[in-house]
């Protein structure tokens, strides 16, 4: 259950319109809200899916701090009630969202919030150093920013560069991001974060895990028929904890976890 504004920690906000957000460039507000509410049925209709990021979630929120949160980009709202005391925002105003905002410009006030929290929305920012920036301004000290993204390995790039609708690009600027690139967090995070020690001094990698290379594929996601019958859903639950040490080369999702260090 999401907490109320009367908190004083997050005001009211309109939806900004076209501008750069969580959901990334959209070809119009309604085509992104219909998808949206697509997702939101396919999310509901596919319980191997809703495993797959509970599972994803319980490991990134065991490094949340205590206190107010916002999720960013909620999308089809499939983090409801997974993360205690959650705003839910996203760039177009959702029925089931708390509030509109973007991403790089957050209706908060500064040090207010414990958590910032997002699925898939880093790799549609087109400017992650800015959203960075925006985040350590947001977070008290002390305060976690959780994200779950693509993750690019030997076996996951080929899928996402070839096979899924958004760009993945492992050769481009990771500072700047036009139109979405899936490999973005693989390489702003896990190839290259000597550029977020340099570029957010502030922020604190924590936490940055491959994962997912079983489950979550198999479960179609949001865009593919499901390839794993429920029956096998146990079994392939433990083929993929057994497989954790190979993440790193067969992984489909990374799960990131930033401290917002102490003092301004």
């Amino acid at each position: 259950m999401g907490v109320t504004a009367s908190e004083g920690t997050v005001s009211s906000h309109p939806a900004p319109g076209r501008s750069p957000g969580p959901r990334g460039t959209v070809p119009s507000l309604p085509t992104a809200v219909a998808e949206l509410h697509d997702h939101r049925r396919i999310w509901w209709a596919r319980p191997l899916l809703r495993s797959a990021y509970a599972d994803a979630w319980a490991e990134l929120f065991a490094f949340a701090a205590p206190g107010p949160s916002l999720e960013i980009g909620c999308g089809c709202g499939s983090l409801d009630g997974a993360l205690p005391r959650c705003w839910k925002s996203d760039i177009v105003a959702l029925p089931w969202a708390d509030l509109a905002a973007d991403a790089l410009r957050l209706p908060v006030r500064t040090g207010a919030l414990a958590n910032i929290a997002g699925t898939d929305v880093l790799h549609h920012l087109p400017r992650p150093f800015d959203f960075l920036a925006e985040a350590v301004r947001a977070l008290r000290p002390g305060g976690r920013l959780l994200l779950l993204e693509p993750f690019m390995s030997r076996l996951s790039y080929p899928v996402y560069r070839y096979l899924h609708h958004e760009p993945a690009d492992l050769g481009s600027d990771p500072g700047y991001c036009a139109g979405g690139n899936q490999a973005l967090p693989t390489l702003l995070l896990w190839r290259h974060p000597e550029l977020v020690a340099a570029r957010a001094p502030r922020l604190e990698i924590i936490h940055c895990r491959p994962r997912d290379a079983i489950v979550y594929p198999l479960s179609g996601g949001y865009s593919y028929p499901p390839l794993l019958p429920r029956a096998l859903a146990r079994a392939a639950w433990r083929v993929e904890r057994r497989l954790r040490r190979w993440m790193p080369a067969i992984g489909f999702r990374l799960a990131i976890a930033l401290r917002r260090r102490e003092g301004h």
